[in-house]
C-alpha cells in the first residue's frame, strides 16, 4: 500500500502536510535521497573528480546509512553517468574549431591561466 501523506516545502519551509502516513520514518532512506542528489549536482556542477564527490557527499553520515549505499563502482558509475549527460563534450575536427570555455581559462584566484590559443596555422 502507498503512502498517502504528504509534505509540501518552499525554500525549507513547510507550507502543508497531511497526516496520512502508513509507514515509519526511515531515517536511512531520506538520507540515500539526500546522498543520490549529493552526487547528481556536485557530478553537473562541479569539476571535481569522481572520488572527490563521493567523499564530500558521504562524509559524515552514519554507519547505518553508509552501509546501506549501493557498492563503490556503482556510485562511481553514477557520477560518470551524470556527467556524460549533462557535459556533452563534442571533439572538435581541428584546433580552429575547439572553444574553450572561460570557466576552463580562469584559476581559483582570478588570474587568467589561458590568455591565447594559437593554432598550427600561426607559427613563424
Amino acid at each position: 500500500m502507498q503512502c498517502r501523506g504528504r509534505v509540501h516545502t518552499k525554500e525549507g519551509e513547510v507550507l502543508k502536510s497531511t497526516d496520512n502516513h502508513n509507514h515509519r520514518l526511515d531515517h536511512g532512506e531520506v538520507c540515500l535521497r539526500v546522498v543520490n542528489e549529493s552526487l547528481k549536482a556536485k557530478a553537473r556542477e562541479t569539476t571535481l573528480s569522481t572520488t572527490e564527490i563521493l567523499w564530500s557527499s558521504t562524509e559524515g553520515l552514519s554507519h547505518e546509512v553508509v552501509s546501506s549505499l549501493p557498492q563503490l563502482n556503482s556510485l562511481k558509475k553514477k557520477v560518470r553517468s551524470v556527467r556524460s549527460r549533462e557535459k556533452k563534450v563534442i571533439n572538435p575536427a581541428s584546433i580552429k574549431d575547439l572553444e574553450i570555455p572561460e570557466k576552463y581559462s580562469i584559476l581559483t584566484s582570478g588570474e587568467k591561466f589561458l590568455l591565447y590559443v594559437s593554432s598550427s596555422d600561426e607559427t613563424s
